[in-house]
């Protein structure tokens, strides 16, 4: 059996209508058990924490009348439940990061390749030394005065009482 991936939209109204309000959102997450049992053909069942947040949002009286699950099962029968869309943030952050270190390295490996080319053209090519014309033009250009902004003040009238 390969990996199977299917989307089911879960109706759990049907599921904690006749039971207290106390007890909704547990019998909630064992309806979602019950129906990827029954549908899925297995008692290996986990529930993600998306999911399980998803069911716990509102409290243990107000469930989610429906919730839209993804489950996946691999080739052991283990069924893994995760809320239709959830992606964790932890685990995200951590590819995220290993995609950064991975640019990176790349990036140095690039650098050294472009600094021994550089040293390869400045050992074949000679290096010419600045002239006086390229100096004197360096220096003009600082002596240059800045156009200086005016600031403006506004004066505050006070009224007098008579």
């Amino acid at each position: 059996m390969a990996d199977e991936e299917k989307i089911y939209v879960i109706p759990l109204r049907r599921i904690f209508s006749g039971f207290p309000k106390y007890k909704r959102a547990n019998k909630a997450l064992r309806g979602v058990r019950e129906y990827l049992e029954k549908h899925l053909k297995t008692d290996k069942i986990r529930i993600g924490k998306g999911l399980n947040d998803e069911i716990w949002k509102h409290g243990i009286k107000e469930p989610p009348h429906h919730v839209k699950v993804s489950a996946k099962k691999d080739k052991d029968g283990i069924v893994s439940a995760e809320l239709f869309g959830y992606v964790d943030r932890k685990a995200k952050r951590e590819e995220d990061k290993l995609k950064s270190k991975e640019a990176k390295t790349k990036l140095k490996s690039q650098k050294k390749e472009v600094a021994k080319d550089d040293s390869e053209e400045m050992t074949k090519s000679k290096i010419v030394p600045k002239t006086k014309e390229t100096k004197e033009s360096s220096v003009n250009d600082k002596d240059t005065p800045v156009a200086k902004t005016k600031s403006t003040s506004k004066k505050s009238t006070s009224k007098s009482r008579k």
